[in-house]
Order: C-alpha cells, then sequence, then structure tokens
C-alpha cells in the first residue's frame, strides 16, 4: 500500500513534466522541466523503492533529449548557451540509456546508503546532461568539475576494497589538478574576448591558440585518459562498485572526447595542427604501454581498464587525423566502446558477486558452470577486439584508413591495437572461462536480470555494427557538414 502511495505522489510530481511536452511552446515549459528535474532527485532520497530511482532515471534521460530541442526552438539571451546538434545527439542518447542501466545493474547490490547512491546517480546524470547540451565553453568547465564530486563520494564509500578512499582521492586530484589549466585557460579567453560562447571564439589569435590548446588539453586528456595521467583509471575501476565502473568506461571518459570535438578542434585549429604531432606521438604511447599492461594483469578489472585506455586513445588518433571522416569514425567508436566495456565490466560483477573474487588466477573453468554467461561474454570479448560487424570494427577501419592515407607509420603503429586487443582479449577469456574448472562452494548460471544486462550490452553494439553501413553517407552526413562549417569557417 505505502509503495502505491508514493507511485501515485510520483504521477503528480510528473505531470507539470507531461503538460509541458503538451504546451512546448510556452515560456512556462522550460521552467516546470528545470523545477521537476531538481525537485526529483528529492523525491528519490525519501523514497525506499528501487523501482522509483529507475522511474527517476528514465525522466531525466527523456527531459535531457527535450532540454536541447526547446532551447535549439526557442533561441533567447538565456538559452543561447544550450542548443542540440548532431554532435552533441549520440552523447546525450548515450547519457539516456545507461543511467537507467546503472541503476537498473547495482542497485540491488548496494548494502548501505542507497538512498545517497541513487541521489548521485541522479545529480551525475543531471551534469552529463547540461555538459552534452552547452555551446558555453566555461559552463562546460563547471559541470565537468561538478562531476569529480558525487564520483569522489560514490569510489570513496561504496567501494569493495579498503584501497577506495586513496582511489578516490587519486581520482579527485587528477580531475582538479588538470582542471586547474584548463580555467586560466578560459580565464584568458573570456579577459581577451569578453565571452566564452563557441560562437564568439571561432576568430581567436593564430599565436594564442597555441597557448590555449596547451592550457585545455590536460584536463581532457585526464579523462581520455592519455598516459601518463591514466594512473587514476585503473585504480578508481578497481576500488568501485560494479555500476561505478560501468559509468566511468561508459560516459565519464566520453567527456574527454566531447570536449575535443566540441570545443578544442573547431575553436583552436592551429593549435591543434601545432600540437597534433606530441598528441599523435603520445595516443601510440599510450596504446602500446596500455595494451602490454593488459596483458600482465591478473585482476580482471584492471585489464578492462587498460583496454579501454587503449580504445580511447584510438579515438584520440581519429580526432587528430586531420580528417572530417576520422573524426566522425571516432566519436562512433565511442559509442561503440560504451556498450562494449559495460558490457565487460558488468560480467566482472557477475563473476564477483557469486565468487567474490576478480583475480584471473582464481578463476578457471567457468564456462562448464555457466554456460550462458559463457556464450553472452564471448559475444563481447570478440567486440573488444574490433571483430566484423561490430561498432568497433567499422569505426577502427575507418580510423586506421585515414591514418595510413596521411601518415603509413603511424597507421600502422596504431593498428597494433587490434593485434593485441585480440592478444589480451583472448588471453583474458580462454583463462577465465576455459581450462580445468575451479573448486567453487556455489555456483549458478546468468539469472534474468544478468541475462538481460549483457543482452542490452551486445545488442547495442551490433545495432551500432550493422548501422554503420549507413552511419557515413545517411544518418551523419549534417553531422559531417556541421562540423566542417566550425572548423573551417
Amino acid at each position: 500500500m505505502l509503495s502505491f502511495i508514493r507511485l501515485g505522489w510520483l504521477v503528480v510530481l510528473c505531470l507539470p513534466f507531461l503538460l509541458s511536452g503538451l504546451f512546448y511552446v510556452s515560456g512556462e515549459s522550460l521552467i516546470i522541466q528545470w523545477w521537476l528535474i531538481f525537485f526529483l532527485p528529492v523525491v528519490g532520497y525519501f523514497g525506499k523503492n528501487k523501482y522509483l530511482y529507475l522511474i527517476l532515471s528514465l525522466l531525466v534521460g527523456i527531459w535531457s533529449l527535450t532540454l536541447p530541442i526547446y532551447c535549439t526552438i526557442n533561441k533567447s539571451q538565456l538559452l543561447s548557451s544550450f542548443f542540440f546538434d548532431w554532435i552533441n545527439l549520440p552523447f546525450l542518447g548515450l547519457t539516456s540509456l545507461f543511467f537507467p542501466y546503472v541503476v537498473f545493474v547495482s542497485v540491488d547490490s548496494v548494502r548501505k546508503n542507497k538512498d545517497l547512491f541513487c541521489l548521485l546517480l541522479l545529480l551525475i546524470q543531471l551534469f552529463l546532461v547540461v555538459l552534452f547540451s552547452t555551446n558555453n565553453f566555461f559552463v562546460f568547465y563547471v559541470f565537468f568539475e561538478l562531476i569529480a564530486f558525487p564520483m569522489f563520494l560514490l569510489i570513496g564509500i561504496y567501494g569493495s576494497q579498503p584501497a577506495r578512499i586513496p582511489a578516490a582521492y587519486k581520482f579527485f586530484l587528477y580531475t582538479f589538478l588538470g582542471s586547474i589549466f584548463m580555467l586560466s585557460g578560459l580565464l584568458s579567453l573570456y579577459y581577451f574576448y569578453g565571452s566564452c560562447q563557441v560562437d564568439y571564439l571561432l576568430n581567436v589569435n593564430s599565436n594564442s591558440q597555441i597557448y590555449f590548446f596547451f592550457l585545455v588539453f590536460f584536463a581532457l586528456a585526464v579523462k581520455i585518459p592519455m598516459v601518463p595521467l591514466h594512473l587514476w583509471l585503473p585504480e578508481a575501476h578497481v576500488e568501485a562498485p560494479t555500476g561505478i565502473s560501468v559509468l566511468l568506461a561508459a560516459l565519464l571518459l566520453k567527456t574527454g572526447g566531447y570536449g575535443f570535438i566540441r570545443f578544442v578542434l573547431p575553436l583552436f585549429p592551429v593549435g591543434v595542427h601545432f600540437w597534433s604531432s606530441a598528441v599523435v606521438s603520445l595516443s601510440l604511447i599510450s596504446i602500446l604501454f596500455a595494451s602490454w599492461w593488459a596483458t600482465a594483469q591478473i585482476d580482471m578489472k584492471k585489464t578492462i581498464a587498460y583496454s579501454s585506455v587503449a580504445h580511447m586513445n584510438v579515438c584520440m588518433l581519429g580526432l587528430f587525423c586531420d580528417s572530417i571522416l576520422a573524426v566522425q569514425a571516432s566519436t562512433y567508436m565511442m559509442l561503440a566502446h560504451a556498450f562494449v566495456s559495460a558490457g565487460l565490466f558488468t560480467g566482472v560483477g557477475v563473476i564477483y558477486d557469486r565468487y567474490h573474487t576478480r583475480s584471473i588466477r582464481a578463476c578457471s573453468g567457468l564456462g562448464s558452470y555457466m554456460p550462458g554467461f559463457y556464450f553472452w561474454y564471448f559475444f563481447l570479448i570478440l567486440c573488444n577486439f574490433s571483430f566484423p560487424f561490430s561498432g568497433n570494427f567499422a569505426s577502427e577501419l575507418i580510423v586506421f584508413e585515414e591514418l595510413i592515407s596521411k601518415n603509413v607509420f603511424i597507421g600502422l603503429v596504431g593498428g597494433l591495437t587490434v593485434f593485441f586487443s585480440a592478444i589480451y582479449s583472448i588471453w583474458f577469456y580462454n583463462r577465465v572461462f576455459n581450462g580445468p574448472p575451479a573448486v567453487f562452494l556455489a555456483y549458478q548460471d546468468l539469472t534474468t536480470k544478468e541475462y538481460s544486462s549483457l543482452a542490452f550490452c551486445v545488442i547495442g553494439v551490433l545495432f551500432l555494427g550493422l548501422y554503420s553501413w549507413e552511419y557515413s553517407s545517411i544518418s551523419f552526413e549534417d553531422y559531417c557538414l556541421h562540423l566542417n562549417y566550425l572548423i573551417n569557417g
């Protein structure tokens, strides 16, 4: 009865949201949605039904797609910092998909302060929506920084090991120190040009662009992450619960790539050209280093974390390839990587929930105990090393093709990531699922919830792989034209 009353109140609270959709052209619509979106986390905090959080996250996802459309249709000075185009559409869609997924996967495994856990997730979702919707560099910076605070609490409070506190501090310090450089660059931009809006910064002085690129680069490189700014990521993944690892890999790493696409490439083309050799060299070093360490790990989460470092640096190669098609393919690769990494971390969470270990040495022969898990995880492993018909394959193929057309040596060295990813992915899968079965006290194949979680990721990456045949010529043509306009004027 109490749950029914809570759901009834939720319907009443959602009524303004529905009415705002009916009267979309009215100026009060946006005010109602903002009021509702700030009030929903408070309602969720006092609710005790786990499905309430899932509904709230879905509503925030719906709002995240309606707000930019509203800001695009209703131009005003207040809303000039928010807009909607083919650059932020994929990232907003990814945010809308994965936060309900994170709540669905992790809410049952949280044993303490479940309300605070879901509240922090909803706040991060709200911050990401604003971050991906803004056209103002300073607003991007503010929410880029705000995300660090709830993530610090999620890792520090809900981690499973005593080392979660140092891991949380390491994540926070790397983010904060990198952002100091960005803040100084943005203050300089505002001082000399009077605004941080993209529209007003398309004609930044050529010599100044080299300086501004250098300052902004560090904060975004931390979130990619690039060597040697990557040290926070493996520790954060190992100590964080499964849902937070999914959140880190699927969404937070994409904020760095989005910052390069939205702001750095169009605003500082001279700086991009000047520093591109250094960035490409650093990306190649990161790919080789991360691939080597992914092969050498005995912790499952660290293997996947280093794999994420390697794949995100392939995206960096595409962004600095001086090719619109490569930038497009890098964006697509970020989307595919979100589904693959989320599925891989979810699978590690399944193993940890049953056997309370993430050590590769302690697990072997899991395929004998869990044939369903063996089947679904095999698909994700294939996608991790860019097997044909996966989203990774289509995007990496275009990136390396464009790299080889520009520089054969860089293209071939970067292409080694496919070879190395096949090595550590198969090596990881073979040691965990094949071989002589380890003796476990209890085992169980996937539950319905776990089946649906892994199937969601597999279907997502396969859909991206099949959709990629139409990707470059039809659906994202406006995306390419818009980005070309921003870069070339």
